[in-house]
């Protein structure tokens, strides 16, 4: 109990100018996670606890010579999961080489973390962690899985530069909160260090992509999108400031001859069909997902086919309306729909028209 005070109290000495300022505390915080994890853990290049305390030993100079030292001290597989954060709180602060001493001292405090001293710092590191946005120290109920937004880019977006997309209407919102990211182009992504992942599932009905929060599920949850067929799952590069990383977004795109209308409860668009802007059928549709346009006033269409022609009607109703649109008695009709000349008269088993015979003498 006695020597886990006397750390305490020596990490709080070293620490006094750096906790006066908010930049430096938390990025002192942040070393202090860092360091304290790697000790518990190792890293991939050897024993945890003698590389922090070699870190501790050799680490001066500004900031970009302490984070080159993390690199160098703790290898690559840390570098990648720490140093993206760690080297933007270091490079704001001032006295880098303050908040290594700060963060050196308060490590060595955390052997002690069972007595009260130790509960003390490491209540301070889990606030540090939470202000950062790290995984929370504390238990949490993970929230239910949510729909992602999955929205369709539309045509016009595809055809302007991704970085582009906030400056036209059309565009604006791709890309936003509630879309689903990953940083591999075919979506499929799982984090080594089991921050963030990306799942896809191929069904019989479409395709699932579901978000794995990993570590952050107390933060973030699970989210989904959920893209029926025969919608098309595309995966499109969006503008990532200030990282040089590649990031795409994942949408629900609607098939070729329909185009985006609204956002569904589903959290995808609704395809409008591009002839008659109306509602696409996913269904049961035995003449097509997009329904031909409606004939003029007077007309009706021969077939179900949208390449069909609009004919006028048989103004004798006892008349029957062959495929060419023309009417005639149903007797003079060929099996085929042909009305027979006059001169004609349909085979039954052909489905021609044939020369009508003449009469016996």
């Amino acid at each position: 109990m006695a020597d886990a005070l006397a750390g305490t109290l020596s990490a709080g000495w070293a620490c006094k100018s750096v906790y006066q300022d908010d930049t430096s505390r938390y990025a002192a915080i942040a070393l202090t996670a860092v360091l304290t994890g790697v000790a518990a853990q190792g890293s991939d290049t050897g024993k945890g606890q003698a590389l922090v305390d070699q870190f501790c030993a050799e680490a001066q100079g500004s900031a970009d010579q302490i984070v080159s030292k993390l690199n160098t001290i703790f290898g690559n597989a840390v570098a990648e999961a720490v140093l993206g954060d760690l080297s933007k709180q270091l490079a704001a602060v001032g006295a880098a080489a303050d908040v290594v001493k700060c963060s050196c001292k308060s490590e060595q405090t955390t052997i002690g973390l069972g007595s009260e001293a130790g509960n003390c710092l490491e209540e301070a590191l889990c606030w540090g962690q939470e202000q950062l946005g790290w995984q929370s120290c504390g238990k949490c109920e993970v929230r239910p899985p949510v729909r992602a937004v999955c929205a369709a880019i539309p045509e016009s977006c595809r055809k302007i530069h991704f970085k582009e997309w906030s400056k036209h209407a059309e565009c604006q919102g791709i890309g936003g909160a509630g879309s689903i990211f990953s940083p591999s182009s075919k979506g499929f992504y799982k984090d080594t260090y089991d921050r963030y992942g990306v799942s896809i599932v191929e069904t019989g009905d479409g395709t699932l992509v579901v978000t794995d929060p990993g570590q952050y599920a107390c933060h973030s949850g699970i989210s989904y999108c959920s893209c029926p067929k025969p919608m098309v799952p595309k995966w499109s590069q969006v503008a990532n400031p200030g990282s040089g990383d590649n990031k795409y977004v994942f949408s629900c795109d609607c098939p070729k001859g329909t185009h985006p209308g609204k956002l569904t409860s589903d959290n995808i668009s609704e395809c409008l069909c591009d002839d008659t802007n109306q509602v696409a059928s996913f269904g049961f549709a035995p003449f097509g997902m997009c329904p031909p346009p409606a004939c003029p006033a007077g007309q009706t269409r021969l077939g179900g086919d949208k390449n069909s022609p609009c004919v006028t009607p048989c103004s004798d109703k006892s008349q029957g309306m062959a495929f060419d649109g023309s009417c005639c008695d149903p007797a003079q009709m060929s099996n085929c729909g042909e009305c027979c000349a006059p001169d004609t008269v349909p085979n039954v088993k052909t489905g021609s028209c044939e020369p009508r015979p003449k009469p016996p003498k």
